[in-house]
């Protein structure tokens, strides 16, 4: 596999879960946090090597909290990964990654809960598309309980 850089806004649950499997699968982590480089938790650690937005709303999305860290994390990768629960599941944020993905032209691989996952099919979209840089993203631990451990387990088995 080439991903040799993983990046994600330091969130509770899909974010905070692919910076930790990065970690742990010793690939590079990065990307765009809020101002204060805290999440719902608190303080995000500094070895995840977050850097903070000057802002938190983006102006193409004002509606949308911390919007600037998901527009920056698009912009700066190769490709995007978002994991959702289900296919009905309302995640404003996550939403925006996948449009700001689609009006930058990069590709996007969604994975829900509920639906097997191939890991085939996630090599060959991450060698179709030359992905290095891959962003990750999906709900916070808050708004759906469980998200980080069962996205750990997602990556463990997609990116080992």
């Amino acid at each position: 596999m080439k991903i040799k850089k993983i990046i994600s806004g330091g969130q509770t649950g899909v974010d905070i879960a692919a910076l930790k499997v990065a970690k742990k699968l010793k690939i590079e982590t990065g990307g765009w946090a809020p101002p204060e480089i805290q999440n719902e938790a608190g303080l995000i650690p500094a070895f995840y090597n977050l850097k903070p937005t000057p802002q938190e709303i983006s102006l193409g999305a004002p509606n949308i909290p911390r919007s600037m860290r998901t527009e920056w994390n698009v912009r700066d990768s190769d490709g995007s990964m978002i994991i959702l629960p289900n296919k009905e599941f309302n995640c404003p944020g996550t939403h925006l990654a996948i449009q700001t993905a689609q009006n930058l032209g990069k590709p996007v691989f969604i994975i829900y809960l509920n639906e097997k996952t191939s890991s085939l099919d996630f090599h060959k979209w991450i060698n179709e598309n030359n992905i290095r840089v891959l962003s990750i993203g999906g709900p916070s631990e808050s708004s759906y309980k469980g998200m980080e451990n069962k996205t750990t387990e997602i990556l463990i088995n997609l990116l080992q």
